[in-house]
């Protein structure tokens, strides 16, 4: 919260509104709402809002400062970056790797379609990202469970890959970039630390 305002991933409930993202006040009236919601192809453009919101919904972190932010994705392989510039939210960069398998007219997705990012964190100076990579048809409990947290400078370009040897769901790093927690399931939840320099 900066000024009394929020950032909050949001869809108008009438579904005709194509904005990805909403400023909201402390009463979460919006007040502006930015950004496109990715597309595939021109078919899925003129897909409805609300169709479109649940498919491409994920996490949001924002720097320590609160001037930057991201969305991974969590059903497809997808993060967008903003900056706060005088004029209001800017787009660094959108990573489109790859596309949910849905049915137009439902966000029902495909159980073949490997899973997104299920967290993401991040500092002044990176990102940090789990990414699943699993679909759900092969295994629905791995499929919510990642074993790979990618790191991002804030301009989007990917700096390393980092591997667990337990599958992690949830994860967090401290604001000196020095160690990364997780909630790991081996087999039963445990709070792990990882050094990470």
């Amino acid at each position: 919260m900066k000024n009394g305002l929020y950032r909050k991933l949001s869809v108008k409930p009438e579904g005709n509104v194509s904005d990805r993202f909403f400023l909201l006040d402390e009463k979460g009236n919006s007040i502006v709402g930015f950004g496109d919601y990715p597309y595939r192809d021109e078919k899925e453009k003129r897909v409805s809002g609300i169709i479109r919101g649940e498919i491409y919904q994920g996490r949001l972190a924002s720097n320590n400062r609160g001037t930057r932010f991201v969305q991974a994705v969590l059903k497809s392989k997808i993060m967008v970056f903003y900056e706060k510039e005088k004029e209001g939210w800017k787009c660094i960069k959108e990573n489109l790797e790859s596309f949910p398998a849905y049915n137009y007219n439902s966000p029902a997705m495909d159980a073949e379609t490997p899973l997104g990012y299920l967290d993401v964190c991040a500092t002044d100076s990176h990102v940090y990202a789990l990414y699943s990579g699993k679909n759900y048809r092969d295994d629905r409990d791995a499929a919510f469970l990642g074993q790979t947290v990618e790191v991002y400078r804030w301009d989007g370009t990917l700096v390393k890959r980092l591997a667990s040897d337990v599958p992690l769901r949830n994860i967090e790093v401290t604001k000196d970039d020095n160690r990364l927690y997780a909630v790991a399931y081996a087999p039963e939840p445990v709070l792990v630390r990882f050094p990470l320099l």
